[in-house]
Formats: structure tokens, sequence, C-alpha cells
């Protein structure tokens, strides 16, 4: 399926043809165990190792900026100037 027209026609079609549909879930019950859709254990891993790179790449980005905390006399508010 290219489009979405043909994913509503395909869809229609096989509402109306239980026989295909039950082949087609048949299909699917098979291509399930050995399917890289289905691999939930790999999925996982994939996202744990993207969300890691992210965090690296975040902490590299950040890693030679300074914050510098200034404090206003005794009761003023803290403010915060980055130093780079």
């Amino acid at each position: 399926m290219t489009n979405l027209r043909n994913y509503e026609e395909s869809a229609v079609w096989l509402a109306h043809n239980e026989c295909d549909m039950k082949i087609l879930r048949q299909l699917i019950t098979e291509k399930r165990k050995s399917s890289p859709v289905f691999d939930t254990s790999r999925w996982i891993a994939s996202m744990e190792t993207a969300m890691e790179l992210i965090v690296e790449e975040e902490s590299l980005r950040t890693m030679h900026r300074h914050h510098v905390v200034l404090r206003e006399p005794e009761s003023g508010p803290l403010q915060t100037d980055r130093a780079n």
C-alpha cells in the first residue's frame, strides 16, 4: 500500500471478504514470531540506545558551559548568569 486511499480500499475490501481476512490474519499470526515489527525486546533495546545517545550528545553539548549563581544582598532573589 502506497497511500491512504489504497489503505482504505484494502480495508473495505477485506471487510467484505471474510475468507481473505482470515488468510491475512493467519499470515500475520505466523509472521509475528519472526518479524522485527513484533519484536518488542529489540524495539525496547533500540529505544534505550537512542535515549542514551541523546543524553550523551546533550551532555557533550553543555559540558563547556559554566553557570555562576549571583546573590543580591541578603534578602534578594537568586539570579543565574552564564559564563562561557
